[in-house]
């Protein structure tokens, strides 16, 4: 019980190390390599996401990104590794040598084995979240809209939710062993790959207790889950603006509370994992960790030189460390630090109180279609988002894919039919609807938001096809003019060209940008855009963007927001509109929020009175 202690123990100071040093040098080095880059290519959002990348440059920059991002994470967990297993053999060991034993095991990740480490590591360890958790990369998640749209394609979309997980979690469970075999006998990936399948064959019940143990920390981290369901902190959030956000960001210090105890949790349940594996897996303890191996060749000249001259500067510096004025100096220096990231005092408030807005409508009737639209403000819905193409005979219809086949169960596309014939297609019930529908022209949403009594806004969301952004903007501007509704409406595109046309034509419209993805900082180029609010996918929020759209004035809204926790941890940050399938929850989240009144805001919400 002693050894396991300490086996604890030494890895919870290593992984408090290991944060530190990805907080404050690893992600700046690798973020900042990856957004020089992207910057010299200019704003690349939405689309250009992939095409930044493809020319020499942006694929060399990719792979210096990953090499440096692979042989972190993979220093940091065989680190834990050597801890546990030193401590188990009640081996003695000095922490500098620790470390030079890891970035000996390296040589692990040399040849074919990198790329298939870096899919391992940096992919499906952080998917699965069971066993290994690292600093740069804790926890990965596919965005919650791609899951909320195959539920949209009844049982082929839940075969799919089904079967998604098996991709990561069954290599994950048939190479558990492959890190110890690299870290510990310095193993290629396809040798430890290998090493692992052959233990799982030997070890017969010893592998209950490996079965069991997954299954526990699983089991233990739906349980977390279902109890803390906020979004946790990512390394973006702890740039210079830190204090400030700890004094007057309400979400970050709860988060970053929770950061800092899921952080030590993970680390001590890594910790005993791993003396599990090691348990399991090598009874008779022929398993074992150098404290200090041998380097050989020009490697071992090259680390004697580096240990050598790092020896000789940390001796000299120690000595400097013990004169006053060094201390002084050093005082001096972290108190202006923390002077200057606290410098620009509170932030100014929000643009507008927040809004709830009904995705689609809502998810309780046949999505874009008048009785989702009807059933969002009944709900409480403050707006409805509605999604616009053009048909064949060039009028503007309310419907999101450009294919039928999934709402209609046809493939059909929507721009080879007429509105008469668009109209005339069945929408099978689905989601929470008990009954059918039919696709909307836009001419319809818009009297019906004009005779409602609720006086709903929409937000208007243009899907043009491929070179029609023109075109479409201009029917919807042409309808929009007729129903007289500009007022009530705000309108926003994920293509540069439709938000340019419309604002051209229309510069007292609320237009806005609709992003899921970037390559490069969104949160320094998009203000760029001459838009009026910004709408970002779930898992584009963080408090940077956050707080960077307040200072900008510019509304941030996030889509598809599902779960309560989160809608409340978003409006915290400043976030200040919820785009939603299921607007009642929305709204009772945002009224329990308003009511605490924790934010000041500059004018009433758009369409809306003071």
């Amino acid at each position: 019980m002693k050894n396991l202690m300490r086996t604890v123990w030494q890895t919870l100071k290593f992984e408090a190390a290991c944060k530190l040093l990805a907080v404050l040098l690893v992600y700046p080095l690798l973020n900042g390599l990856f957004q020089i880059y992207a910057a010299s290519e200019g704003l690349n959002f939405n689309a250009g996401i992939v095409t930044a990348f493809l020319s020499p440059a942006g694929v060399a920059v990719l792979l210096c990104v990953l090499a440096g991002a692979t042989a972190f994470v993979y220093w940091e967990l065989s680190t834990v590794i050597r801890i546990a297993a030193l401590t188990r053999q009640g081996t003695p060991f000095r922490w500098r040598e620790l470390w030079w034993g890891s970035l000996w095991g390296l040589g692990a990740l040399r040849g074919a084995s990198f790329p298939a480490s870096a899919v391992f590591y940096l992919a499906v360890l952080p998917l699965t979240a069971v066993g290994y958790v690292n600093s740069l990369l804790p926890t990965l998640a596919l965005p919650e809209f791609i899951y909320s749209e195959l539920r949209r394609y009844g049982v082929p979309g839940m075969a799919a939710m089904v079967a998604i997980p098996l991709l990561y979690y069954l290599p994950a469970a048939l190479f558990l062993f492959a890190p110890l075999y690299m870290a510990l006998r310095r193993l290629r990936f396809f040798a430890a790959a290998r090493e692992s399948l052959r233990t799982w064959r030997r070890m017969g019940l010893r592998a209950l207790p490996v079965a069991g143990g997954c299954l526990l920390w699983a089991a233990a981290s739906t349980r977390i889950a279902q109890y803390w369901r906020r979004n946790r902190l990512d390394l973006t959030d702890f740039d210079a603006a830190f204090l400030r956000n700890l004094l007057y960001s309400q979400a970050f210090g709860i988060d970053f509370a929770y950061w800092l105890v899921r952080g030590a949790l993970d680390a001590a349940a890594m910790a005993l994992f791993v003396r599990l594996l090691l348990a399991c897996a090598d009874p008779g303890r022929q398993l074992c960790a150098q404290v200090d191996p041998a380097w050989q060749g020009d490697a071992g000249v090259i680390a004697g030189v580096v240990r050598r001259r790092l020896g000789a500067w940390r001796r000299r510096w120690a000595a400097r460390w013990q004169r006053a004025g060094v201390r002084l100096g050093a005082g001096a220096l972290c108190l202006g630090l923390a002077a200057w990231m606290l410098a620009g005092g509170a932030p100014p408030p929000l643009e507008h109180p927040p809004v709830v807005i009904g995705h689609r409508g809502c998810l309780y009737e046949v999505e874009n279609t008048l009785p989702a639209f009807a059933a969002a403000v009944e709900s409480g819905a403050d707006y409805v988002e509605l999604d616009v193409q053009l048909s064949a005979d060039g009028v503007p219809v309310v419907v999101h894919d450009a294919n039928l086949w999934r709402l209609a169960g046809r493939s059909l596309n929507v721009a080879d039919l007429t509105a008469a014939e668009l109209a005339g297609i069945e929408l099978p019930a689905s989601g929470l609807a008990s009954r059918s529908g039919t696709i909307p022209t836009l001419e319809q949403a818009l009297e019906w938001a004009a005779g409602s009594a609720a006086a709903p806004g929409l937000l208007i969301e243009l899907k043009p096809a491929a070179g029609g952004a023109a075109a479409l903007a201009g029917a919807v501007a042409a309808q929009v003019e007729r129903a007289g509704l500009g007022a009530r409406a705000m309108f926003m595109a994920q293509d540069l060209t439709s938000v340019e046309t419309l604002r051209a034509a229309h510069p007292d419209w609320r237009i806005g940008y609709c992003a899921y993805g970037s390559a490069g900082d969104l949160d320094e180029g998009i203000w760029q855009y001459d838009i009026d609010f910004l709408a970002v996918e779930e898992s584009m929020v963080s408090n940077r963007l956050a707080r960077l759209a307040r200072a900008q004035g510019l509304p941030l809204y996030v889509w598809s927001v599902y779960d309560s926790d989160k809608m409340l941890q978003y409006l915290q940050m400043g976030v200040t509109g919820l785009i939603t399938d299921f607007p009642d929850i929305a709204r009772g989240v945002t009224d329990g929020y308003l009511a605490a009144g924790r934010h000041s805001y500059r004018a009433a919400a758009p369409g809306q009175t003071a």
